[in-house]
């Protein structure tokens, strides 16, 4: 390489730190001693920022006002550059080290946009997914359930909006992983643990590892749960205070292998739970909301959990369509 490509490459690596995304941390000490240093570095710098002016698309990403917001030494560069017209360059060697230059900046804003854009996930009704997320996480989306999930260099976070889902968390000290569901947010590191939107309820189970429930608000005076232990449910009933209790952790999960199971369980959320799996939905009559239940079905035997509740419960069910009304017994 002869030393006026050096310096012509030099003067690219300029142009991109001049004009890039990252031009608020420009060093502005650092270039003008390179400008400074030999005659040839100022004159290969105004050529290659005629060159940047001059290449197709970069009004999109240098307005024709944006010497004002550059480092004072690089607006002064560039601002001989254009007053300079005494030739004009044709597609050579430089021309093609600012192209590359260019495209070096616009693939690093494209991935930073790509990493910070949330992607979205949902699954229908009777259906499951596992994800694997872009920061080697792993999420496991239950039937009827609907999230978003973005990273950055500061933290990973997901936004639950229906349904429930279970995350496998790839360690990360420097960047936690965060869950928004409702007005609460499940923050980890590096664990397991599932959480869950219900119409009334919030929930978190821990299956390893420790997690922190905080509400999903300004710090100041929030409070703040923290599950330790694989077992530990963190609840939260529209109305009433989260509590924190601690139940045999083995059947978690079984929701992820079409497994669903209740131990004395509400009514309305094992109603809502069976919904996620049937195009059959089932709907309760006002003064039900009390009732508990216990049992395992298999994913989508909506028929048989009503009937399995109608003889314990002792209820009376109305099918219409593809809904079944479960009632009080007529005394």
């Amino acid at each position: 390489m002869s030393p006026q490509d050096q310096i012509d490459e030099e003067a690219a690596i300029w142009c991109a730190r001049v004009f890039g995304p990252s031009s608020e941390s420009f060093d502005s000490h650092a270039f003008q001693s390179w400008i400074e240093s030999h005659s040839a570095h100022r004159e290969a710098f105004d050529a290659m920022a005629r060159t940047w002016r001059q290449l197709d698309g970069m009004e999109r990403l240098l307005p024709a006002n944006s010497n004002a917001a550059m480092p004072e030494p690089a607006a002064e560069a560039v601002e001989e550059a254009e007053d300079n017209a005494g030739h004009r360059l044709t597609f050579d060697r430089r021309r093609m080290l600012a192209a590359v230059a260019v495209t070096g900046v616009l693939a690093v804003s494209g991935y930073a946009y790509y990493a910070s854009r949330p992607h979205s996930y949902a699954t229908e009704n009777g259906h499951r997914s596992l994800v694997r997320l872009d920061d080697g996480s792993t999420m496991t989306l239950d039937g009827a359930t609907s999230a978003r999930f973005s990273e950055d260099d500061t933290s990973r976070t997901v936004w639950l909006t229906a349904g429930r889902a279970s995350f496998e968390v790839a360690h990360d000290p420097s960047r936690p992983f965060s869950v928004h569901a409702g007005d609460k947010i499940v923050v980890a590191v590096g664990t397991s643990f599932s959480v869950e939107l219900l119409q009334n309820e919030i929930r978190a189970n821990l299956h390893s590892g420790s997690v922190d429930v905080i509400d999903n608000g300004p710090a100041t005076g929030a409070k703040r749960y923290r599950l330790r232990t694989a077992g530990d449910h963190f609840i939260a009933q529209n109305g009433s205070a989260p509590v924190v209790t601690h139940d045999n952790p083995t059947d978690d999960l079984a929701w992820t292998k079409g497994i669903l199971a209740f131990y004395n369980e509400s009514l309305p959320v094992t109603v809502e739970r069976m919904n996620r799996y049937s195009t059959l939905q089932v709907v309760l009559a006002p003064g039900l909301e009390k009732d508990r239940v216990s049992g395992i079905f298999k994913a989508g035997e909506t028929e048989k959990f009503v009937a399995a509740a109608c003889e314990l419960l002792d209820l009376r069910a109305e099918r219409t369509g593809d809904t079944i009304r479960l009632n009080a017994a007529t005394p």
